[in-house]
């Protein structure tokens, strides 16, 4: 953070309206955020979103980048509806850049299905998991661990709604995957086996 905030008094004085400058405010509030010093990191996205947009326009996919973390700091605060909002103006960016079928794509799908979860929306959620792991595995093949974790996530969404013999199917899938790309020790496994476990009893 203390590196961060040396660069950005720097480029405010060399470079004001720079990208390099949006991308320092944007570092800075991710680390911020990763503090759980929400509200200044909130600021610091807000000030790489202005210089942006001032440099490409309000809908230059260049943007999605910043306008996701705000989704991100504004989930961590509570403030879902503002924080889908984010998400989804970062997803049509995306699109727009990069095409409906691409891993950032998924990782917006996945990122809006875990938001959906965390309202108790869990019909929402899981069709947002799986557009994302229909992504995945045309872009990144079935035996990746991102499509594995969308499994996993659909089988949490089933388990909330109580359909147990579903989410116990996509636990395994996660498992199978994570087994095949990870190893046998990694910690996704017992993350996995757990909720198997929960299935059956």
């Amino acid at each position: 953070l203390q590196a961060y905030r040396k660069a950005l008094t720097i480029l405010q004085q060399i470079a004001p309206d720079h990208e390099d400058l949006a991308a320092t405010y944007n570092n800075v509030g991710l680390t911020l955020h990763h503090l759980q010093k929400y509200p200044e990191s909130l600021d610091h996205y807000r000030q790489s979103r202005q210089i942006l947009e001032e440099s490409y326009g309000k809908d230059h996919p260049i943007l999605a980048k910043t306008i996701g973390s705000m989704g991100n700091t504004l989930q961590a605060l509570k403030q879902y509806d503002d924080a889908m909002m984010e998400f989804q103006a970062a997803h049509a960016l995306l699109e727009k850049a990069l095409g409906s079928n691409h891993p950032e794509i998924a990782k917006s799908f996945n990122n809006m299905g875990l938001l959906w979860s965390q309202q108790g929306q869990h019909e929402q959620a899981m069709h947002s998991y799986e557009s994302a792991a229909d992504i995945f595995t045309k872009t990144l093949g079935t035996n990746h661990p991102h499509t594995a974790s969308c499994h996993f996530n659909i089988g949490l969404a089933w388990k909330s709604q109580g359909q147990f013999d579903s989410a116990k199917r996509e636990f395994q899938k996660a498992r199978e995957i994570w087994i095949y790309a990870l190893g046998p020790d990694h910690p996704n496994l017992a993350m996995a086996e757990q909720c198997i476990q929960e299935c059956q009893s």
